[in-house]
């Protein structure tokens, strides 16, 4: 029997996938994408398909009404810098 992605991703991350089935937009998010980017964490933050409607939350972060708080603490994000992207571009 194979075990489909999401089935591995909602195994390896329990916290994530019980706020999600409780309904957490940001866990809901995060599943998601970490299912986009086939389960590798990292890559969710290096995503490059913006045009993608979850890509500004894909990280926890972005919703206008602040109801994005609710991220877990086996985020990879938990503990980063969230620094903003190097606008040396400009030169």
């Amino acid at each position: 029997m194979t075990t489909r992605l999401i089935d591995r991703i909602r195994s390896d991350n329990p916290n994530l996938a019980t706020k999600a089935d409780a309904h957490s937009r940001a866990a809901a998010i995060r599943l998601f994408c970490l299912e986009c980017m086939n389960g590798v964490r990292c890559e969710v933050r290096r995503c490059t398909a913006p045009e993608c409607p979850l890509w500004p939350y894909r990280l926890g972060h972005g919703f206008d009404d602040g109801t994005l708080a609710d991220t877990t603490p086996d985020d990879d994000t938990a503990g980063d810098n969230d620094a903003t992207p190097d606008d040396s571009e400009e030169e």
